[in-house]
């Protein structure tokens, strides 16, 4: 998988990147993955981001990874933790990059309990259980798909 960082640095570009080969039209497959992008598939899909995750797990630092643009568009409701909305749409807010490597730190079984991880970011530890669990809290803060043993 490294080396499709030969056409990005960080997460957020490559993002911008598989964007725009499937809005073209391609299909992207990637070796070492059973995931496979059809083409015309949103960014926003969880095929999308469960690559990315492998990707960013396998390659990148992820604690220089560039928020996205924009999270949702057209967002109503509760804003979530490290987040805000601009415009209507949900976007990352300046904690997002400390929120998201706090849960990744979580699921990466580091030593940091569910409890210690919502004292860091300001919520309750039921937040953060409740993204851990929900397939799309998980793709909103970026995470890979659950795995068997989380």
């Amino acid at each position: 998988m490294t080396d499709w960082l030969a056409c990005c640095d960080t997460v957020a570009s490559l993002s911008s990147w598989l964007d725009a080969l499937l809005d073209a039209g391609a299909a992207v497959t990637a070796l070492q993955s059973d995931v496979v992008l059809t083409p015309g598939e949103s960014i926003d899909s969880a095929a999308v981001t469960t690559l990315l995750g492998e990707i960013s797990t396998a390659s990148l630092n992820t604690q220089d990874a560039t928020p996205p643009d924009y999270l949702r568009r057209d967002w109503s409701g509760r804003v979530p933790t490290g987040c805000e909305v601009v415009g209507g749409d949900l976007v990352p807010s300046g904690d997002y990059g400390e929120v998201r490597e706090t849960l990744l730190e979580v699921i990466a079984d580091d030593g940091l309990s569910r409890r210690q991880a919502a004292d860091r970011i300001g919520c309750s530890p039921r937040t953060v259980t409740r993204i851990l669990e929900d397939t799309k809290r998980r793709e909103l803060y970026r995470l890979p798909a659950a795995s068997a043993g989380e």
